[in-house]
């Protein structure tokens, strides 16, 4: 019998953050079970000791059949693009508000009563984006359910694997220069190895809590983008846009086919420091990793 702190059940852990996380999760011994939409796309994950990869559907019978009384739930399950709606769009009330809410049901359904949530910084029901509106939404669910849940607010996760400093890394490789929207916008970026310590410890806190998720310096969006150029040694001139130009690049860029990778809900999103001012709200992780030395180990 495996005893409960040793059961874990990880949902959607087969992208960026749960690949760190589970490799970090199963070199602990812990046994994990990873709930993801389609299992080729974690074919990154099979062969690791002690996991269990599976297809579940977004409902409460489907993901109730692999949590136990045991159990502790992480949710890494997040989206960053949603077609507009109100008060948030389709992909975002699917991703962040119908799936938390099943997610609590099922978990009661089986008796398990521990939740590890990953939200994001600057989560407000009044906040300017749709993203986080209803990331918002799906927090409050869950202080609302009487579980014992733990709720991590990231901003920014950078490291190996990542989609923020390794897309900056390319944009000076292949452009001749970079427009840049939301130039100024601030970011408190956290190691995805502090941001995986932090979900460890929480495994073993048995009260009920939200905390901020940051690391130990505040950049502008422009100072990383030059910052990745400057590690990859292909430096290029970064423009700073103006906002009715930004957003016309956005709505551009919604348009295109394949993955957006600018929206005007990001945009929206990015109108707000994603920092933290709450001292008393910020995890207090030791000796947390500086983006300069981390970035430089990957991106060269």
């Amino acid at each position: 019998m495996v005893s409960k702190s040793k059961t874990i059940v990880v949902i959607g852990g087969n992208g960026f953050i749960g690949t760190h996380l589970i490799s970090f999760l199963v070199s602990q011994n812990y046994f994990v079970t990873v709930l993801v939409r389609k299992r080729d796309r974690a074919k990154h994950l099979w062969t690791l000791p002690r996991t269990d990869i599976v297809e579940y559907e977004s409902t409460v019978s489907s993901i109730s059949k692999y949590i136990l009384e045991t159990s502790v739930v992480i949710n890494l399950v997040g989206v960053l693009q949603s077609k507009p709606g109100n008060p948030w769009g389709q992909e975002f009330e699917t991703a962040h508000v119908k799936l938390t809410s099943n997610i609590v049901a099922a978990a009661k359904k089986k008796g398990c009563n521990k939740i590890i949530h990953i939200s994001a910084l600057g989560s407000s029901q009044n906040a300017p984006s749709m993203y986080l509106r209803s990331k918002a939404a799906g927090e409050k669910i869950l202080t609302e359910s009487n579980l014992n849940v733990v709720i991590l607010r990231p901003s920014v996760v950078f490291g190996p694997g990542d989609k923020f400093l390794t897309l900056f890394g390319k944009m000076h490789k292949f452009l001749p220069f970079i427009p840049l929207a939301s130039y100024e916008s601030l970011f408190q970026p956290i190691f995805v190895g502090d941001l995986v310590k932090i979900i460890s410890l929480c495994i073993e806190d048995n009260e009920s809590k939200t905390y901020d998720c940051v690391g130990p310096e505040v950049f502008s969006l422009g100072e990383l983008v030059n910052l990745a150029g400057v590690i990859t040694r292909r430096k290029k001139l970064v423009i700073p846009l103006p906002n009715f130009a930004a957003r016309i690049q956005a709505f551009l860029m919604e348009k295109l086919p394949g993955p957006t990778l600018l929206s005007r809900d990001n945009l929206d999103s990015a109108s707000i420091a994603n920092t933290s001012d709450r001292p008393e709200a910020t995890f207090p992780l030791k000796n947390p990793k500086d983006i300069r030395s981390i970035a430089a180990e990957y991106l060269n």
